[in-house]
């Protein structure tokens, strides 16, 4: 894998704070597309940290900053 470049992304913690990250991206020479190698505390495609979503599959919702409706789904 080659570094191609970075991105940001944005991730919201368990308070509710918008925290912005820089996500380097890999380009594959084998399949000829580009990967974001993610830290341990981000899951793909979701918006909340592992965190807070771990909390919310248990039913910790106390301590939350998000809706029900996000809860639930």
């Amino acid at each position: 894998m080659w570094q191609y470049g970075y991105r940001w992304r944005v991730a919201f913690l368990s308070n509710g704070q918008k925290v912005h990250i820089l996500i380097r991206r890999l380009w594959c020479p084998r399949c000829l597309r580009i990967h974001h190698e993610l830290p341990d505390f981000l899951l793909p495609y979701k918006r909340f940290v592992a965190r807070c979503i771990e909390k919310a599959i248990n039913g910790q919702t106390d301590g939350l900053c998000c809706e029900n409706s996000t809860i639930i789904r």
